[in-house]
C-alpha cells in the first residue's frame, strides 16, 4: 500500500481550515489579540482587586469573538449549501425535462416511422401511377381545350406537392447514417451554390458566397452537409423578398467549423425559435413543417449545434457548428 505524501498528510491535518466556521473562529481569536495589543499599546490596564486581569480579558474577548466568528461562518456554510442544493435540484429538474422531451420526441419519431412505412407502400406508388396517367391525358388534349389542360396541370401540381410531402416524411423518419470523408470546404460551398441557383432564380434572389476560410479538408458527410445547407438556403429564400440576396458563409471557430446562412426577411421571434424545429410545424400554408426538423436531425447526427440570431437589418442568421475534424483517426 502506498504511503500518503506530505501534501496529503498536510491536507488531512489542516483540512478543517477550509470550513468557514473554523475560519471565522480563528479570525475572531485574532481580532481579540489585535484588540488586546492595541489596548496595551495605548496604555490601557485591566485590574480586578488590584491584580492584572489582562489575561482574563483576552480569554473573554477571544471566546466571544471566536464563538461569534464560528456562528457567522456556520451561517455562511449553510447558505452556500442551500445554494448548491438549489443549483443541483435545478440541474436535475432541467435534465428530467430534457429527458421527457427526448422521450416524447422519440415516441413521435417511432409513430412517424410507422406512418412513413405506410405512406411508402400505400401512397407513393399510386401517386406515381396517377401522375403518369394524368400526364398522358394532358398530352391528348388539343390547344383549344384550355380548361382541360389547365385542370390536368393543376392535378399534376398537386400530385407533385403530395410527392414532396411524402418524400419529406420518409426522409425525416429514415435513420441517418453518417459517412465521413475528407471534404474541401471551398468545393462544398461551390457545389451548394450551383445547386441553390436553380430555385433561387425562381425567387429572383442571389446567393453571396465569400471565400472559404482556408483550403483545408475536414471529415464530414458531404451529401448530408450539402443537404443541410440547401435546406437553410431554401428556408432563407422563403423568408426573403424578391431582389434581395442571401449570404452563405463558413469560418473556423475554436474546434468547429461554422456555416452561416443570412437572409433579409423579418427574422425569427423568440416564440418561434422554440417551435420551428418541431416536426410538422410551419408558418406557411405551403410548407410541410419538416424542412428545419430534417436540418436539425442532420446537425445532431454530426454532434453539432444550430443557433438562430437576428441581424442588424432585422433578418435571420442560422449558424450551424460542426466538429472540426482533420483526419480519419480523429473521427474514430
Amino acid at each position: 500500500m502506498r504511503a500518503p505524501s506530505n501534501h496529503q498528510r498536510a491536507q488531512k491535518r489542516f483540512g478543517w481550515l477550509k470550513e468557514k466556521r473554523w475560519i471565522g473562529a480563528v479570525l475572531g481569536v485574532i481580532l481579540a489579540m489585535v484588540d488586546i495589543s492595541i489596548a496595551q499599546t495605548i496604555g490601557l490596564a485591566f485590574d480586578v482587586n488590584g491584580r492584572d486581569a489582562m489575561v482574563y480579558v483576552f480569554v473573554y474577548l477571544a471566546s466571544t469573538f471566536g464563538v461569534a466568528g464560528f456562528l457567522f461562518g456556520y451561517i455562511l456554510e449553510i447558505r452556500k449549501r442551500e445554494k448548491a442544493s438549489a443549483a443541483l435540484i435545478q440541474s436535475q429538474f432541467s435534465w428530467i425535462q430534457n429527458a421527457r422531451q427526448r422521450l416524447s420526441r422519440n415516441e413521435k419519431l417511432a409513430a412517424l416511422g410507422q406512418l412513413a412505412a405506410t405512406i411508402s407502400h400505400e401512397v407513393r406508388n399510386p401517386l406515381a401511377i396517377i401522375r403518369s396517367a394524368t400526364q398522358n391525358l394532358s398530352e391528348m388534349f388539343t390547344e383549344d381545350q384550355k380548361d382541360a389542360k389547365a385542370n390536368t396541370r393543376f392535378i399534376l401540381e398537386e400530385i407533385d406537392r403530395l410527392t414532396r410531402v411524402t418524400a419529406s416524411i420518409l426522409s425525416f423518419a429514415k435513420p441517418l447514417t453518417i459517412v465521413r470523408k475528407p471534404v474541401n470546404i471551398d468545393l462544398l460551398l461551390e457545389r451548394t451554390h450551383l445547386l441553390a441557383n436553380a430555385f433561387l432564380d425562381d425567387h429572383e434572389l442571389a446567393l453571396q458566397k465569400p471565400p472559404a476560410p482556408s483550403p483545408v479538408d475536414v471529415w464530414l458527410d458531404e451529401d448530408l452537409t450539402c443537404q443541410l445547407l440547401l435546406g437553410l438556403i431554401a428556408n432563407a429564400a422563403a423568408a426573403s423578398p424578391s431582389g434581395e440576396s442571401i449570404l452563405l458563409d463558413a469560418h473556423v471557430e475554436n474546434d468547429t467549423i461554422e456555416f452561416s446562412v443570412i437572409d433579409h426577411g423579418k427574422g425569427v421571434s423568440d416564440e418561434l425559435k422554440t417551435r420551428i424545429f418541431e416536426p410538422f410545424f410551419s408558418t406557411t400554408k405551403e410548407g410541410t413543417g419538416l424542412g428545419l426538423p430534417i436540418i436539425k436531425k442532420i446537425v445532431d447526427a454530426h454532434n453539432g449545434d444550430i443557433r438562430i440570431s437576428k441581424t442588424r437589418s432585422g433578418g435571420a442568421c442560422f449558424t450551424v457548428s460542426l466538429p472540426y475534424v482533420f483526419s480519419e483517426k480523429a473521427v474514430a
